[in-house]
């Protein structure tokens, strides 16, 4: 018997996730383009930024939105007030990581793991603050212009920002079946569509990726999720048995059909 681990949830031979940054009042359109598609999307927050209420002149979201789009999208960190994390004393990088994360958690009511780097910039002193703050994943802005799978949660690159995802579309349709488990990872902020008049580029590259069936939409915390319930399966010898001791249901290929390993005992 052998156990193949090359598919999503539902099935799904592929992946796709966003990651928008700083909560500029832009992200209410964004937010509405990815509903419209069935995407999902993280937005990292500065939670000093948040505006308490809704102000039609305020240029950040406010807690009501933050709070709204939590139910479908991800919430995560990207340090309480934006600094060079680098730059910093290891007791206020602590501090711009845990107030944030407390701040979000507390407006939200569900934990907040996930974190884009500010700036995108950080060494090794600023990976291991994060690490004692409970973060399980922090995104670089390094683009990779590929789709393989993440393996270092704490130095998360993606695929590409959003000015250059419409040139990468065909190849990621074209990945093949040894590609295993494609991700294609878009990253940016909201208020460039609008200083860059291209709000265009979002809605034909929703629009291309819609028209697939084989694509799992997830957030960033969905996928660490999936892929760590992978890694932490426990099989037997001879592959007949497989304990899943998460909470998060695997899809695995068996033979010729596919299976579903839930949480606890499966016997295939």
């Amino acid at each position: 018997m052998s156990i193949k681990f090359d598919l999503f949830p539902g099935n799904k031979r592929r992946a796709v996730t966003f990651s928008y940054d700083d909560g500029a009042k832009f992200d209410r359109i964004l937010v509405d383009k990815f509903d419209k598609y069935g995407a999902k999307c993280t937005f990292n927050l500065n939670s000093v930024n948040i505006e308490k209420r809704f102000d039609e002149s305020a240029y950040r979201i406010d807690e009501s939105f933050v709070k709204s789009i939590s139910e479908r999208h991800e919430i995560a960190c990207h340090a309480q007030t934006h600094p060079f994390m680098e730059k910093l004393p290891l007791d206020m990088m602590v501090r711009e990581v845990y107030r944030d994360r407390d701040s979000l958690e507390n407006l939200i009511g569900k934990p907040v793991v996930g974190m884009a780097y500010p700036y995108g910039t950080y060494d090794e002193s600023v990976v291991n603050a994060l690490r004692s703050c409970g973060i399980k994943y922090c995104r670089t802005t390094h683009a990779t212009n590929g789709f393989g799978s993440q393996d270092n949660w704490l130095r998360l690159n993606p695929t590409c920002h959003h000015n250059g995802a419409l040139a990468l579309v065909d190849a990621f349709f074209d990945t093949k079946p040894w590609h295993n488990l494609p991700i294609f990872y878009v990253w940016g902020h909201s208020f460039e569509f609008d200083g860059q008049n291209n709000w265009a580029v979002m809605d034909e590259l929703l629009c291309r990726l819609s028209a697939r069936d084989d694509i799992w939409y997830a957030t960033n915390i969905e996928l660490y999720d999936y892929m760590q319930a992978i890694k932490n399966l426990r099989i037997t010898a001879d592959e007949s048995t497989v304990y899943n001791p998460s909470a998060v249901t695997v899809y695995a290929g068996v033979g010729d059909k596919t299976v579903e390993l839930k949480p606890g005992l499966n016997r295939l």
